[in-house]
């Protein structure tokens, strides 16, 4: 089984990830605000059409928070 230490040293594996980090969030600085925007309104439409069609049914305040504490 391959580790950092037979892959070799620590560091590296450490730079590369700062590394790949950095590049991920320069891309996403890159991103088009517009295009991120529209991106939320097509979701939201889209969840939307889900709901009135019936798709989907929506939970009240009380059963989502149920669900997501577990109880």
């Amino acid at each position: 089984m391959a580790t950092a230490w037979s892959i070799g040293h620590p560091r590296s594996v450490t730079d590369k990830a700062k590394k790949l980090l950095k590049e991920a969030i320069d891309r996403l600085e890159e991103s088009d605000e517009a295009d991120v925007e529209q991106a939320w309104i097509d979701e939201v439409q889209k969840r939307a059409r889900e709901l009135e069609t019936g798709q989907v049914q929506g939970l009240t305040w009380a059963e989502a928070r149920r669900i997501m504490l577990g109880t």
